[in-house]
């Protein structure tokens, strides 16, 4: 079938109207996401003050919320590290609200005096200023290279990877030793000391099996607790497969220990 001049100049037509329909939405579209904005709010910060965040995304001077959509908001906040997702919405009033999910932070990894947030997926972000409730273990003396740290992915370094074993390990295990836990001393790749708040002795962990010996310190952690016996021991070595040796404090000048 052959098209005549006439159907060449209605598809045009037809072509024509659509594309008008098209941006004439897109216009509505960006009408309706761009609305007088005057306060902005943010929900669901732990890490960090809200107005931290505002800072970061350049959020914090009222004069320029106009010129601000809501998905422009939402881009600029999903940008700051600590943040895992950001929900924006328009709540009446022209007040704009922001609920962030913070990405989990598992420990804080100290390297060359410098503090780095180590996240629940192993991803190494620098510890940003006014930083608050990091209660958190601490990573010491990881094998790590300046590389690997550039590159912040903390699963690809094996330091990293046994130290969120251990700590996540205790999570599960019992949350009273992994609130006590307080430091994973790496060694530079040696074996690792754990060091816990309620004990005044160092636990030297090892490498290797780190379930297993979780549910080892679980049951020393707890008898522990119960016995009060934290004054006499030197240190707890869980090196040995299936047995915990415990190292009292010398007597008269003797160290003695003793397996359970």
């Amino acid at each position: 079938m052959m098209l005549t001049k006439k159907n060449i100049v209605t598809s045009s037509s037809l072509f024509f109207v659509l594309i008008i329909v098209v941006v004439y939405m897109a216009a509505m579209v960006n009408k309706k996401d761009r609305r007088e904005i005057s306060k902005i709010e943010i929900s669901g910060m732990q890490y960090l003050p809200a107005n931290e965040y505002l800072k970061f995304a350049n959020l914090d001077d009222s004069n320029n919320y106009n010129n601000f959509d809501l998905s422009l908001i939402k881009d600029r906040m999903e940008k700051h590290p600590y943040v895992k997702y950001a929900d924006v919405a328009y709540v009446g009033e022209h007040k704009v609200m922001i609920n962030i999910i913070e990405k989990k932070a598992y420990a804080i990894l100290i390297y060359k005096s410098k503090n780095f947030l180590v996240t629940e997926k192993g991803e190494i972000i620098a510890e940003q200023p006014l930083s608050q409730n990091l209660d958190l273990p601490i990573i010491q003396n990881a094998k790590i290279s300046r590389k690997e740290l550039k590159q912040s992915n903390g699963l690809m370094n094996n330091d990293i990877k046994t130290a969120l074993r251990i700590i996540k390990a205790a999570e599960l295990a019992d949350p009273k030793v992994y609130e006590n836990l307080s430091s994973i001393n790496m060694r530079q790749g040696k074996d690792v000391i754990v060091s816990m708040t309620i004990f005044n002795f160092p636990v030297i962990f090892g490498r290797g099996k780190e379930v297993q010996k979780i549910l080892y310190l679980c049951k020393l952690f707890n008898s522990i607790k119960k016995d009060k016996i934290n004054r006499y021991i030197a240190y707890v070595d869980l090196r040995f497969d299936k047995h915990i040796y415990i190292g009292t404090k010398p007597a008269k000048g003797k160290d003695k220990g003793s397996n359970s």
